[in-house]
């Protein structure tokens, strides 16, 4: 258990756009783009590589590779805050 999210919350593929779901974190450009075609109510986070640091798909690009422990806590902020009723 990991910032209180167990291994069984957590699903991990190649294809991911065969699974819906809330939220889902991947850093490749082209997965964001396609998961957002086909679940446009998903939303769609990683951290932010040079790579993805353009990409439009995502709604959290978090702040930054060169520090994944600020990153990976913006991430939990931002899904926790997914589930506040004032959003």
């Amino acid at each position: 258990e990991k910032f209180g999210i167990t291994k069984k919350q957590v699903i991990m593929c190649s294809a991911k756009e065969n699974i819906y779901a809330d939220v889902i974190i991947d850093d490749k450009p082209s997965t964001a783009r396609t998961y957002r075609d086909t679940w446009p109510r998903a939303k769609v986070i990683s951290i932010k590589y040079p790579y993805n640091s353009d990409e439009k798909a995502y709604h959290l690009l978090a702040n930054d590779h060169n520090n994944t422990k600020q990153a990976w806590s913006m991430i939990l902020e931002y899904i926790k805050d997914l589930g506040d009723p004032r959003y």
